[in-house]
């Protein structure tokens, strides 16, 4: 029975010693002016959400009070000792700076907020909910800012540079964090009944990781997955100060459930390590990482689910701020209309296949070093600048900030718009009296994608059809293997929409059977690949341990080529003629299998090979006669000639140098003479092409199309201006550099060379905002 209400705003009532002491005997009742922010409080309620309460009373109060906010900036420095001891009380640590305070203002208030549901239960606002109290916020700052001479003012912008990857755009939207955290229950404290049952779930999370951590070397993941799950897993099983040894205590002393407690342990280790400096950075986001691997184990929640959950709530025009993200959560993401962009915290990220799967999609992929060290609010406004020459994430923008970005966005919509009037024009080089031109056949990369607006880029863009479709996307969306008949199913039905759409272009959609292991290993064929070196494990040689797969795959598209003519289909990773061989016979078991079901496919479906390894460039004349087509896969080349692990190649660099270039001309001076004299305005079926990042670079398109390369593939964003490199250089040009540069010893000096010899010879400047965005 309640005997009294405590009301919150009253500082000297709430600090009474016996408020605390009442509160589960439901004696007290706790109340506030502020109830339809916080939500009510009554009986379960725990010391550490009170905190958060009072804190975030405190910060309301003072955002509602326009003269103490104007007397904490105005006079900060000579704030007396017990202002600055209430003020510390409210944000949790010492003052500092006028910025600090109101960024730990803002913070404090954020993360107060809660939303009673209709069962009774507290919880975390969405996105959507805290947006009132932000703006609330935001209005309070800048009716301050307005009221102060401006060496006074506190602008809470925050500027971090970052790379990324095409497409150059300026998004802005309200940021959100997200991590492969799943939902917490706090509504109550555990029984004393209760308590043993979460004890032994603990126990029996200790064991389950136990055993992932015993068979984790010999699981044949690459090994920098090994070792940063090897990390993770001493992190959680560690007996002096692991996650779960942690927990058990925090059940037992504070009768949290053991999810809470397990999220209580990951943010003490994660605290600690934040607290022992930069050096500990590292550890710090391995520590989060296990925690979250720990809780998700714990409740039996699948990581590659957490993308989806996020964009059910998640409103329009949000930018995602993620310290890391797995290829499923990240295929979600890229795929959603919803994300205007998506910042990671490890330049890697965009070098791995991640970064290949957003720009596929025409999504935006940027990397911050130290991410979590940003002061960043989900909810806050964040723009992604990556269209002007210093790219940029920027947090907390003021107005002047965001108008001259919205101006920006025009430019931006310039720059799309005059390259859309230019995607009619063929990509012929600059004619030059007394010289031949060359055209080119500029196709698109692309994956499996929900985007519906892929196929209007791709014409927008000037696309002529698809030069490599990556078949394996679909997988990142299979919890498990079907037999061979259901991944048949599985794949026509995947494949088809697609093949469907980009078809009415005219030109071939070339698919490329799966090219599994390096970087691209979905959760549902991991255990094909237990003891196995995922570097060389890879494409043909997968396909061959697995034909199952291989006849699934191939009888998939060789149907959907009964239903469009331009359908083509290629095998990834193929080095001799006898691995060619062998894959050619398990299709015609394929087509015996269809034969026998009476079912409609092209009996004549044209079929290919990558040519993206040192051995296969010494094959190149004898695979050519055993296939219809050959396209040479730039990215893998280069790893394979230069011994690179994936994260460590560099997007159109590595394949600039000498040695790779001599391996890429070698391919087109061995493949038939008559595959060189096809002329892409005649034939659209092109026998040799190029796919790799080297084409969507401007000095690469210049050397390819110089070595005689008459179909490149890209992303479909990078078409415009490789488009226009082409069209301002004559033939010659390209014809003498792509010569010159095989004479000489890095990357740097071909980059170099190729942009020096081209402004000399054709006066075209390889560094201009023509070819650049």
């Amino acid at each position: 029975m309640v005997e009294k209400r405590v009301d919150l705003t009253r500082p000297p009532l709430r600090e009474n010693p016996e408020i605390s002491r009442d509160l589960l005997t439901g004696k007290v009742e706790l109340h506030s002016m502020y109830d339809n922010v916080f939500g009510r409080f009554e009986r379960e309620v725990y010391e550490g959400d009170l905190d958060r309460r009072l804190r975030g009373i405190d910060a309301y109060d003072i955002i509602k009070n326009p003269e103490r906010m104007l007397h904490i900036a105005k006079d900060f420095s000579r704030l007396s000792k017990n202002e600055r001891v209430e003020l510390s009380s409210t944000i949790g640590h010492d003052l500092t700076t006028p910025f600090d305070f109101f960024k730990s203002l803002k913070h404090r208030l954020n993360g107060a907020i809660r939303i009673r549901e209709p069962n009774g239960r507290l919880r975390a606002p969405n996105m959507d909910e805290t947006h009132p109290v932000l703006d609330e916020f935001d209005k309070a700052m800048e009716g301050m800012n307005q009221s102060l001479p401006d060496e006074k003012r506190v602008n809470l912008e925050v500027r971090a540079p970052c790379v990324a990857n095409p497409p150059r755009v300026i998004a802005i939207g309200r940021g959100w964090w997200l991590e492969d955290e799943i939902p917490v229950d706090k509504s109550r404290l555990l029984g004393d009944d209760e308590i043993a049952g979460e004890l032994r779930s603990l126990h029996h999370l200790r064991e389950a990781v136990a055993r992932r951590k015993e068979t984790l070397y010999d699981s044949g993941l690459p090994h920098r997955l090994t070792e940063m799950l090897g990390v993770e897993y001493m992190l959680i099983l560690d007996p002096a100060g692991g996650f779960i040894d942690k927990a058990r205590e925090t059940v037992k002393a504070k009768r949290y459930n053991a999810l809470w407690a397990l999220e209580a342990a990951r943010d003490d280790v994660y605290d600690s390590y934040k607290k022992a400096g930069p050096e500990a950075a590292g550890m710090a986001v391995d520590a989060r990482r296990a925690g979250n691997r720990a809780m998700m184990l714990l409740a039996g929640k699948d990581p590659d689910e957490l993308g989806k959950e996020a964009l059910a709530s998640m409103n329009p025009d949000t930018v995602i701020l993620a310290p890391s993200i797995n290829h499923t959560m990240g295929a979600s993401l890229a795929e959603s209309a919803k994300v205007k962009a998506t910042v990671v915290g490890n330049a890697v990220d965009l070098r791995r296949h991640l970064g290949t799967l957003y720009m596929e999609r025409g999504a935006t992929l940027a990397a911050v070093d130290n991410l979590e060290n940003l002061p960043f609010e989900s909810g806050d406004h964040v723009i992604v600048d990556t269209f002007s020459g210093q790219p940029c994430v920027i947090i907390n923008p003021t107005e002047n900030t965001k108008n001259h970005y919205r101006k920006l966005q025009e430019q931006v919509k310039a720059v799309e718009a005059q390259k859309a009037g230019e995607a009619r024009l063929e990509a012929a080089t600059k004619w030059v009296r007394g010289d031949f031109t060359a055209t080119v056949q500029l196709s698109a990369n692309t994956a499996r994608s929900e985007r519906a607006d892929f196929v209007k880029t791709a014409v927008t863009n000037g696309a002529k059809g698809v030069g490599l479709y990556r078949s394996e996307e679909g997988l990142l969306h299979l919890k498990r293997l079907l037999d061979e008949d259901g991944m048949e199913r599985f794949f026509y039905d995947d494949y088809r929409p697609m093949v469907l759409a980009l078809s009415p272009l005219g030109y071939p959609v070339q698919i490329r059977a799966l090219d599994l292991g390096g970087d691209k290993i979905p959760p549902c064929v991991q255990h094909l690949f237990a003891g196995r070196d995922s570097l060389a494990f890879r494409g043909a040689s997968f396909l061959l341990e697995n034909p199952w797969l291989l006849r699934a795959q191939s009888k998939a598209i060789m149907r959907l080529g009964a239903e469009s003519e331009w359908v083509e289909y290629f095998i990834p990773m193929i080095q001799t003629p006898s691995q060619l061989a062998q894959v050619k016979g398990i299709i015609e078991e394929s087509k015996d299998h269809l034969r026998g079901r009476g079912v409609a496919f092209n009996e004549k479906l044209r079929l290919g090979i990558m040519n993206e390894t040192p051995m296969a460039v010494i094959n190149t004349a004898a695979l050519a006669k055993d296939c219809d087509f050959m396209s040479v896969g730039g990215n893998d080349l280069a790893q394979a000639a230069l011994g690179l692990e994936p994260h460590m190649l560099r997007r159109g660099y590595h394949d600039h140098d000498p040695s790779v270039l001599r391996l890429i001309r070698q391919i087109i001076d061995n493949v038939p003479p008559e595959w060189r004299k096809l002329d892409p305005l005649m034939k659209r079926h092109l026998p040799l092409s190029f796919c790799g990042d080297m084409d969507a670079t401007p000095t690469g398109a210049v050397i390819l199309t110089g070595m005689g390369y008459r179909k490149l593939s890209m992303i479909p964003t990078s078409i415009p201006s490789i488009k226009r490199v082409i069209m301002d250089t004559d033939i010659v040009t390209m014809e003498t550099v792509a010569k010159e540069v095989l004479e000489l010893r890095t990357p740097d000096e071909v980059i170099a060379h190729t942009k020096k010899r081209t402004r000399e010879l054709a006066g075209v400047d390889l560094d201009s905002e023509r070819y650049t965005r």
